[in-house]
């Protein structure tokens, strides 16, 4: 690659180190594939179903909004005693955010 380019060995390597570069090779590769994008998201249950693939289907899962990242939650006051209104506000937050997401999808 390094030849291809007319650039050294280590000017690659310094750019593959260089935050700002993989930031845009991730893009470029986000671009490349765009297309396909569908065709693979399709497939993820095929795959989950053929080879018992647990991570692939739990990917479908995520993608399609029916499995969430655990959310752990704790409010004490200053007492270290549970406040449970401050509670019941980050459920009813967290919940929004579900919601929202579900209509996004």
């Amino acid at each position: 690659i390094a030849k291809i380019c007319g650039v050294s060995r280590q000017s690659i390597q310094n750019w593959r180190n260089d935050p700002l570069f993989e930031r845009e090779l991730k893009k470029q590769m986000v671009r490349n594939s765009q297309d396909r994008l569908p065709e693979l998201i399709e497939s993820l249950s095929e795959i989950a179903i053929r080879d018992g693939n647990a991570a692939m289907a739990k990917l479908a899962l995520q993608i399609n909004g029916m499995l969430v990242d655990k959310v752990e939650v704790e409010a004490k006051d200053a007492t270290n005693m549970i406040n449970y209104d401050e509670l019941d506000k980050d459920i009813a937050s967290f919940e929004e955010r579900i919601e929202e997401e579900g209509d996004v999808k």
